[in-house]
């Protein structure tokens, strides 16, 4: 119990405040701007992180489409309890995966 404890936290929790560390002391250094960074986490590398997370899962191709079938039907049902219009951004896309 207490190994894992310990091993979740040199594998998780240290690296993430050494990342905070490095930041702290090289940051005033580099003179970046705050807003640069986090619009580049934001649109590139929390993409790349998700890519990356997805692509590494096995799963089954029927467990797949339920998924998929589940969040259009939740999408539908937001759209209609809102009595609004749902927008498709690639609707061919989505029906050939749930067909």
């Amino acid at each position: 119990m207490y190994f894992q404890i310990l091993k979740i936290h040199i594998d998780i929790v240290t690296p993430v405040f050494f990342l905070i560390l490095l930041g702290y002391y090289v940051g005033p250094h580099l003179a970046m701007d705050p807003r640069t960074l986090s619009i580049t986490a934001y649109f590139l590398l929390v993409p790349c992180f998700v890519f990356d997370i997805i692509s590494k899962v096995d799963i089954e191709i029927t467990k797949a489409g339920q998924m998929i079938l589940y969040a259009k039907i939740c999408y539908h049902c937001c759209f209609i309890h809102y009595n609004a219009t749902p927008c498709y951004i690639d609707h061919f896309a989505l029906s050939c995966i749930i067909a």
